[in-house]
């Protein structure tokens, strides 16, 4: 009998030890690090010039004396750098001379000119009188693929001879025509002049800088075509 109980006694503490010991708490685990968010992307800078910025300054500038604006802005769209716009090509070639617009590099700059000739891309007002048909209407657009008309009534500052119709006659009046826009035009060189008067003497007009008597670029406008100081019977 003893011996029983001792037994009891003996297993009911190993079965207390064994509850004790299952009873000791574990350390928690550490929860892991959450992910680290990846670094937003720099924003575009405020005010950032782009060459989006500097086609529509060109189109907006020097779009008004283009004889075709659809065409010019067909161009415009047509560079997509810098690099691209040749110079050295109408109408790029007068594009910043005679007119004087900013460079890419000044347009960056904040150095925005505004066109150095006068005329509606400048936004500066001319005198000059619309021309006119044999009805005293303005006359509308010339026929497409022809210089534009000029009208008599422009053209009257300078002088000429009445009934001196002659070629010859043509070439003194368009080298008179540019000496008075060497007056008004302060970026018209000794050199350039002498461009033009070649391009006279050669009744050359398909190309620069003989295309630029008609197409408006000047500050002067646009010289009688040889049709109309024949009409004007040489008086300009």
């Amino acid at each position: 009998m003893k011996k029983t109980l001792a037994l009891l006694l003996a297993a009911m503490m190993v079965f207390a030890l064994c509850a004790c010991g299952g009873s000791a708490e574990t350390p928690a685990a550490e929860p892991a690090p959450a992910a680290e968010a990846a670094p937003a992307a720099p924003a575009a800078p405020a005010g950032e010039v782009t060459w989006a910025d500097y086609q529509q300054y060109l189109i907006d500038k020097a779009g008004a004396n283009a004889p075709d604006l659809d065409e010019f802005k067909g161009q415009v769209y047509a560079i997509n750098s810098w690099e691209e716009l040749d110079q050295t090509v109408s109408p790029w070639d007068q594009m910043f001379t005679t007119i004087g617009l900013s460079t890419w590099d000044e347009f960056k700059a904040g150095n925005v000119k505004e066109p150095a000739v006068g005329g509606p891309a400048s936004g500066e007002p001319t005198d000059e009188p619309a021309a006119e048909d044999a009805s005293g209407e303005p006359t509308g657009d010339a026929p497409e693929g022809e210089p534009p008309a000029s009208g008599t009534a422009e053209n009257t500052a300078h002088g000429g001879t009445p009934g001196a119709i002659s070629e010859a006659d043509y070439q003194a009046y368009l080298k008179a025509w540019i000496d008075a826009e060497q007056e008004v035009n302060s970026t018209m060189t000794d050199d350039m002049k002498a461009e033009f008067y070649a391009a006279a003497d050669a009744m050359d007009f398909s190309q620069r800088p003989g295309d630029m008597f008609f197409n408006g670029f000047l500050v002067t406008g646009t010289a009688m075509t040889f049709e109309e100081f024949v009409e004007a019977n040489g008086v300009y």
